[in-house]
């Protein structure tokens, strides 16, 4: 009688439900998350940014510091199981990279480094006294 064995060849799950989101803290930050893993022998996540690989993750969560001068960014991740099957990859998520603030007092596409404000009335002058330099705000 001759032994058999099994040979994996299945890949594990695409995974689903990519979430990505961006914050703005002396640079930009890109924080993104997806489904744990079903599959019970998932090893690693990979990482794509603008389909180049970035890293190798257990995790469902990953943070990234992108450096680009584009105003938008593109992410997809795979999965990786024990036998080396990939899964084909998440849908893609496309990540906004610009800073817009939304107040009352400026267009939503100002420019923050040269937004300022010139007050019309003593109290608000007095408010805005501690932004000056020199006099000017």
């Amino acid at each position: 009688m001759t032994a058999g064995y099994s040979f994996d060849n299945l890949s594990p799950a695409v995974p689903d439900s990519v979430f990505a989101y961006s914050e703005y803290s002396d640079g930009i930050t890109v924080y993104l998350s997806w489904a744990e893993p079903n599959d019970e022998d998932f090893q690693y996540f990979s990482l794509f940014r603008e389909g180049e690989l970035i890293n190798y993750v257990t995790e469902n969560t990953y943070s990234d510091e992108p450096i680009s001068s584009n105003n938008e960014i593109i992410y997809h991740v795979t999965a990786t199981d024990f036998h080396g099957n990939e899964s084909d990859a998440s849908e893609s998520i496309t990540v906004q990279l610009t800073v817009e603030m939304h107040t009352g007092l400026m267009h939503t596409a100002a420019n923050l480094k040269s937004f300022y404000v010139q007050p019309v009335e003593a109290s608000i002058a007095t408010l805005f006294s501690p932004l000056t330099l020199n006099g000017q705000l």
